[in-house]
């Protein structure tokens, strides 16, 4: 009889970050180190993932559908490009920050571009969306959305890797942290069973997120418990 509190690991989650990591390492290596190897299961992960919050980050600025797609690829090729040219230049750069001043770069040029042409329709949206894009008041509450979004894109990408309890027990144990004695109780679990399911989650997020978020960057300070959870998992 399996006991309750275990739960045996899915092939995706043992599979985990192994693409990721240079032949006989151990030692999970940063989104950016997988990216600058041509891993072909990071520049997916960067094409779904990131695109898709790319996407969204555009439609938030109230960008058409076919302007959404059309900055989407072009942030994504010069990503792709200019990846071997990324440094950190210790600023603690990470990964989205240098993202997201690609986009907002990118929706400008497109909606300059689009201006430019005689008799465009919709030029005062594109103006509009110009003006918001380059004003400094709008960096940090579009950096903090952008970042909010993306981690919620990861959360989902991953979470069917793993036992519906096993995440349960993550997010009732490291994102609204209830006790573990308390979720034990509410999932039937052993305390310590909810603690072993926790860090395996956490551990999975810490991969993924490594060399992405910046705990300590002025902008990551928002109330977003998700994102303040997982970030502080890169500092343990």
């Amino acid at each position: 009889m399996v006991p309750r509190f275990f739960f045996p690991m899915t092939s995706s989650e043992t599979r985990e970050f192994s693409e990721y990591q240079s032949a006989g390492d151990d030692t999970p290596l940063s989104l950016v180190s997988a990216l600058r190897r041509g891993s072909d299961r990071a520049w997916s992960q960067l094409a779904q993932i990131w695109g898709r919050t790319i996407y969204q980050f555009c439609k938030t600025r109230n960008l058409k559908h076919e302007d959404c797609e059309e900055i989407v690829q072009a942030v994504l090729v010069k990503m792709y490009r200019y990846i071997s040219q990324f440094e950190r230049d210790g600023k603690q750069m990470r990964l989205r920050h240098w993202a997201f001043t690609i986009v907002r770069r990118e929706i400008a040029t497109h909606c300059d571009r689009y201006l430019g042409k005689p008799g465009s329709p919709g030029g005062e949206d594109y103006q509009r969306i110009m003006r918001e894009i380059q004003s400094d008041d709008d960096v940090e509450e579009s950096g903090t959305a952008f970042r909010n979004q993306l981690v919620s894109n990861i959360l989902e990408s991953i979470r069917s890797d793993f036992d519906p309890k096993v995440w349960q027990a993550f997010e009732l144990f490291s994102v609204q942290e209830i006790d573990g004695p308390t979720v034990a109780k509410q999932l039937d679990m052993n305390p310590n069973a909810v603690r072993q399911a926790a860090h395996r989650v956490r551990r999975r997020l810490k991969n993924e997120l490594e060399g992405v978020l910046n705990a300590r960057s002025p902008d990551d300070a928002s109330g977003f418990r998700e994102s303040a959870a997982i970030e502080e998992t890169l500092e343990n």
